[in-house]
């Protein structure tokens, strides 16, 4: 289930969630909805997993210059290394807490979007997403 708005809002006005953007970054012609569901989801998956040390969500442009990258990052328990490689499949929960969906759709629209996702994780120091996304997204 995607972060709904108020939680959202109230999160950030809370100082959950850390924002930093590149002030220079070019617009991005993409599927707002999408991007928003991706955002949301990556947000409200490390809010569940913060461990009370907040969120940073970091936005900026990707070393090829013609992607923007989208960075969420927990300060939680981590994700073990044997759950990595499956974290982005349906129904492939890291803590058993969730369905395991939601990094699923976010995957999915990623790949819709003609991005790419990945995840890094230690052992109590918790877990970066990171998204690409092409500055302008392919017709579909």
């Amino acid at each position: 289930m995607a972060l709904e708005a108020g939680t959202f809002a109230r999160a950030s006005h809370e100082g959950l969630i850390v924002w930093h953007a590149a002030l220079d970054l070019p617009p991005l012609r993409s599927d707002r909805v999408k991007v928003k569901e991706i955002v949301q989801n990556l947000v409200d998956n490390a809010l569940k997993h913060h461990a009370g040390r907040g969120v940073e969500v970091d936005v900026g442009l990707a070393p090829d210059a013609g992607r923007v990258r989208i960075t969420v990052r927990d300060r939680g328990p981590g994700i073990a290394a044997e759950v990595l490689p499956r974290l982005f499949e349906p129904f492939s929960p890291g803590d058993g807490r969730s369905t395991g969906f939601g990094l699923y759709i976010v995957r999915c629209l990623v790949e819709a979007l003609g991005g790419r996702v990945a995840a890094r994780s230690e052992p109590g120091e918790g877990t970066a997403v990171t998204v690409e996304l092409p500055l302008a997204a392919p017709l579909r």
